[in-house]
């Protein structure tokens, strides 16, 4: 196996489910998070680097992990359902999975997924640098330090990565702008910026569940993907 064989770059909601802000992750979690970020970081340098969005040269001294986003996912069986849909709570499930940010001087530039697998917790990917400018973006439109504490919700029979904000009431459900990380990429060459669809765009903006959920029903109606479309 190559070194770059060992960094996820292809869709990141095909193989995941979603994430939340609310709580911190367990000790254990965050311990091996630590360790998964040695792990990756260590054996790798210059552009292989920054295919995960770290700048090359960066050391492992240089970059730390941010406070991780608890993944749920949209529970096919509770969309499917006849049942008037009045929370966001009723569609959502639980997850094993984790994202942590990876910072450098301050800046988030990749995520690290701590999953568990055959009951024991491990870093399994690090990487989509695109999700992590948008995931970044979200947090600092909706920061904790004023009492809001954004979950996200991935729906991956609809391609659809989506968050809530539960200070604002149990009805708001709003997609997260795609990026290059849902989808198969060319590898960043050296000294290339990462960009994402529309960074200079916050996400103040919020959606009622009623705007959403006619979409997400569809595509389990018609068993097929409806991508969310890119921001012009």
């Amino acid at each position: 196996m190559n070194r770059r064989s060992r960094f996820l770059v292809w869709p990141l909601i095909l193989c995941a489910a979603t994430a939340g802000m609310a709580a911190s992750a367990p000790d254990e979690v965050t311990r091996i998070a630590q360790q998964g970020l040695q792990h990756f970081v260590s054996p790798v340098t210059g552009p292989d680097l920054e295919v995960c969005g770290i700048p090359a040269g960066t050391s492992l001294e240089q970059m730390s992990l941010g406070k991780p986003f608890e993944l749920h996912e949209i529970s096919p069986q509770a969309l499917a359902s006849n049942r008037t849909v009045t929370s966001v709570q009723q569609l959502i499930v639980g997850s094993t999975q984790y994202y942590f940010p990876v910072l450098v001087s301050g800046t988030t530039r990749a995520i690290l997924i701590v999953d568990k697998v055959n009951g024991q917790w491990k870093a399994v990917s690090l990487g989509y640098p695109g999700l992590a400018a948008e995931l970044a973006l979200l947090r600092a439109t909706w920061p904790e330090e004023q009492g809001f504490h954004p979950e996200l919700i991935v729906m991956r029979q609809a391609y659809s990565l989506l968050f809530t904000i539960p200070e604002k009431g149990g009805t708001n459900l709003t997609r997260v702008r795609m990026c290059a990380d849902i989808k198969p990429q060319r590898p960043v060459t050296a000294g290339q910026p990462v960009v994402t669809s529309t960074p200079q765009q916050d996400y103040g903006s919020i959606c009622d569940i009623t705007e959403v959920l006619p979409d997400l029903r569809r595509s389990l109606a018609v068993g097929k993907f409806i991508p969310v479309p890119k921001d012009k």
